[in-house]
């Protein structure tokens, strides 16, 4: 890439349009001016033309535009370029706020081929740029620009500084990631295999009834303890579990027995009646050999439930009697009610006919509403086409009374315009007879007369008094069409209001004619018609008002008639229910004497005492036998309990163990799974902890030189070889930059400090011990050196133009001879190197100059040869 053409508009400290010819300029030149003139801007535009970025990257964008701009100009850099033979034209312009708006002008960018290809959107634009050079603009701004105080700093900067300025320039980043992220997977591998490790020791700490402890360096050995407890506690439960089923065999038989006694005690019934019994010897052994037969017990049971159930018979027959008698008595008093309630229920009926009567002569007033109603809607439309009507009649009206003014103003017109357009002939015809006089006005002695040539103007015509010049006349012509066209207009308004005012009377006439009106007096002929109608609706309103009112007295009849209907219609319900309680009640008094007479026919004993006495006798027999029943269900379910004790313990121990057995099997499964687990981490968390120390430059006893330094060592060793093609010239074979390796202590990092070796003396040095003037040979060379490995490392592209900035200040005559004679040696047919620099020396011996002024209103440039 090679610049030929540079426009600045509004840019950096250049207030107006700056343009700078390069074709103009041939390999060595120097860009010189004041401090702050903005010798530096011309490369920021170049860079910002290319990338839409300054070339320092500490500007932004919106900071481009020039203080000293006026305010319509605009922000611009235009670049003509050529590049691998083709030409290439650029134009961009930054993202800023003009003077006195609120809305940012948005950044522009426009790429033109030279295949005829255009590019417009500024993102697109710089990606063209990036894909044509195969740089972007961090790199380009590395290969073209040499700024000498960046390359001081490189050449004394200690391994680390260095290695900071390589990472940037060489993109290392990605080593130095690599790095990282070996630590990141180490930490990982780290977190990993704590990991396991805690989960081995929480699953051996899960573990129960084992004496053995977890060695973390050999879980192996825990695992085979854990097994042989789970073996020895499965033999012990297969033990347990045989005298478990022998207990569970007793139980359901005692059980069994108990629940025979216990049917048999809820079958004897109430316990207080048969209470007092004694427990027979004889009688508790026959009944525990015949448990499961109640035979007997059930006969007496029997007999004693029918004895029981005729004593309660004795007083249903009472209790029956007495309600017989209370349904006598209902019986007679609702007869009493029924006879009040019909009554009532006649009166109600007749007052309801009363009502449905006298509604029905009101039958038929809505009818006639109707037809009233639609009445008073025809006078009411026919009111409002009457007043139509009148309403089109003041239409006309106006319309005339406009008409008439239109044409007095019409006729006033009229003769205005003709006075004016007879001035207008009269002046025009007056200014063309003195046409004469005014062309004799102009002459003057020995020029010719431009009528008959003669040099001698002996009877000049004369102007006559009062003759109106060119000018008055042409004012006189305006004023006369002013009025013409005032005239036209009137006239044309005029024409316009006679047809409005004859469509309205027009209209008018064919209106009062529809309306049968006097065509003579249709204004009094419509009012007086619209008065009869009013008349006349005035009366329908009147005999609507008095049917309305006969519908509200129809319409409260019937409502008053309904109230009394659902009156009668409530007490003629509670009638009939009346009337059937009155039937429910007979019924209920037949039913109660028929079951008195059925519950006297099934009584066994004539009196109650004797049902009473057959009753005691058979509940003695009972209670004998409850006594056996209570004594034998109490030893069944002693007996049943204390093996229910000892099944509960066997049940008890058989959890422990079985818990035991599966929080140990749990373990050992989790031991078998995490061991060969946290073995295969144990083995690459080692080998990984080991890379990671070698490429970070972190082993114990070794020079500490990380990846990332070992590939940038490699760019470093290209940067010195080609740094020392030049420094060596420079300082006449004396000095050479060389790479040392050894670090001060293994504790520091090594692999890119730099010393210098003087040949005068065979000896290695720092490089911190060159005078200023040959630091900055070495730092030039340095900066070339880095600009052609970085070129280099870029692919092989090709920037044909150079910049290099200010540090000459410091060199003797001889050491700046010596570096222009370095960087004019990198000039060829296709190559320019810039120096900005205010060196007066360098002035001198560089003939080609671009010169920087700065001013009021801004920064100035231009080219000299």
């Amino acid at each position: 890439m090679k610049p030929i053409k540079l426009v600045m508009s509004a840019f950096g400290s250049y207030g107006g349009e700056t343009e700078l010819d390069f074709s103009q300029l041939n390999g060595l030149y120097i860009i010189t001016g004041d401090t702050g003139a903005g010798k530096t801007t011309i490369f920021d535009a170049i860079t910002f033309a290319l990338y839409g970025e300054v070339s320092g990257g500490a500007k932004e964008t919106s900071m481009l535009r020039s203080d000293f701009a006026a305010d319509d100009a605009k922000t611009y850099v235009k670049l003509e370029f050529t590049h691998r033979g083709k030409t290439y034209k650029l134009e961009r312009s930054p993202a800023y706020i003009p003077r006195g708006k609120k809305s940012p002008r948005q950044p522009t960018a426009l790429l033109e081929c030279s295949d005829g290809k255009t590019i417009s959107k500024a993102r697109d634009v710089t990606a063209e740029i990036i894909n044509l050079l195969g740089i972007d603009k961090n790199q380009f701004t590395q290969i073209a620009m040499i700024a000498q105080g960046d390359f001081m700093r490189l050449l004394v900067a200690d391994t680390e500084e260095r290695g900071k300025i390589f990472r940037r320039i060489f993109n290392t980043d990605m080593y130095i990631g690599f790095q990282n992220k070996l630590k990141e997977r180490l930490s990982l591998e780290k977190e990993n295999f704590d990991s396991l490790q805690k989960s081995i020791l929480q699953y051996a700490a899960s573990a129960s009834g084992i004496e053995t402890v977890c060695d973390i360096n050999e879980p192996e050995e825990f695992l085979e303890a854990l097994k042989a407890a789970i073996k020895s506690d499965k033999k012990a439960d297969r033990r347990l579990k045989l005298d478990e089923n022998k207990k569970s065999e007793k139980a359901a038989e005692l059980t069994r027995y108990a629940a025979l006694a216990e049917s048999r005690l809820k079958a004897l019934g109430d316990t207080e009646k048969i209470s007092g019994g004694e427990a027979d010897s004889a009688l508790r052994k026959s009944i525990a050999e015949s448990i499961e037969d109640d035979s007997v017990q059930r006969k007496l049971t029997e007999d004693i439930n029918r004895i029981r159930a005729s004593l309660d018979e004795y007083e249903e027959i009472s209790k029956a009697e007495s309600e017989r008698e209370q349904l006598e008595r209902n019986l007679a008093e609702i007869g009493i009610q029924i006879k009040k309630l019909s009554s009532e229920c006649e009166k109600l009926r007749k007052e309801r006919d009363e009502k449905l009567a006298n509604a029905k002569e009101l039958a038929g007033a809505e009818l006639e509403i109707q037809s009233v109603s639609t009445s008073i809607k025809d006078y009411d439309a026919e009111r409002e086409r009457l007043n139509s009507v009148i309403k089109k009649l003041d239409e006309y009206e106006r319309t005339a009374a406009e008409l008439k003014k239109a044409q007095d103003a019409f006729i006033d017109a009229e003769a205005a315009f003709d006075a004016a357009d007879k001035k207008a002939a009269d002046g025009e015809a007056l200014f063309l007879r003195e046409q004469a006089g005014i062309m004799a006005a102009g002459l003057s002695d020995n020029s010719p007369c431009p009528v008959c040539g003669s040099l001698l103007h002996p009877s000049p015509a004369a102007l006559t008094d009062g003759a109106p010049s060119e000018a008055e006349v042409k004012k006189m012509k305006s004023q006369a069409r002013r009025l013409e066209k005032e005239k036209n207009d009137k006239a044309q308004r005029a024409a316009e209001l006679f047809k409005e005012s004859e469509l309205y009377l027009s209209e008018v006439k064919e209106r009062a004619a529809e309306h049968k009106l006097d065509t003579e007096n249709i204004r009094s002929s419509a009012e007086e018609a619209i008065k009869k109608l009013s008349d006349r609706e005035n009366t329908a309103k009147s005999r609507l008002e008095i049917l309305q009112q006969q519908i509200k007295t129809r319409e409260a009849m019937h409502s008053s008639a309904e109230l009394v209907g659902k009156q009668t219609e409530k007490l003629e319900n509670e009638l009939k229910n009346k009337q059937k309680s009155e039937q429910e009640i007979s019924s209920d008094i037949k039913a109660a004497e028929s079951r008195i007479g059925e519950m006297k026919r099934r009584l066994s004993y004539a009196t109650k005492n004797e049902a009473e006495n057959e009753m005691n006798k058979i509940m003695s027999g009972l209670s004998e036998q409850r006594a056996c029943i209570e004594i034998l269900a109490e030893e069944y379910n002693c007996e049943l309990k204390e093996i229910k004790e000892a099944q509960l313990e066997i049940s008890s121990e058989r959890r422990r163990i079985f818990s035991r057995i599966e929080n140990n099997g749990k373990a050992a499964a989790e031991l078998e799974k995490a061991i060969p687990e946290y073995r295969a981490a144990e083995k690459h968390f080692i080998e990984l902890d080991i890379l990671t120390k070698t490429a970070c430059g972190d082993l114990k006893g070794r020079t500490k030189l990380a990846f990332e330094q070992y590939i940038q060592g490699a760019y470093f060793e290209r940067i010195i070889r080609e740094a020392n093609k030049r420094f060596t010239r420079m300082t006449g074979g004396r000095y050479e930059l060389v790479r040392r390796f050894d670090a001060l202590n293994k504790k520091g990092k090594t692999g890119l400090d730099l010393d210098v070796l003087d040949n005068y003396t065979g000896r290695n040095r720092s490089v911190k011990s060159l005078s200023g003037g040959e630091s900055f040979k070495a730092s030039l060379a340095l900066a070339l050196g880095m600009s052609d490995v970085i070129q280099a490392s870029a692919g092989g592209v090709s920037i044909d133009a150079m910049f290099v900035d200010e540090g000459f200040g410091s060199l003797d005559d001889e050491s700046i001879e010596l570096a222009v004679e370095t960087l004019a040696e990198l000039t060829d047919s296709s190559r320019s190197v810039g120096i900005i620099s205010h060196v007066a020396e360098l002035k001198e011996r560089i003939d080609q100059k671009i010169i920087v002024t700065k001013s009021r209103s801004g920064s100035s440039a231009v080219i000299c040869r």
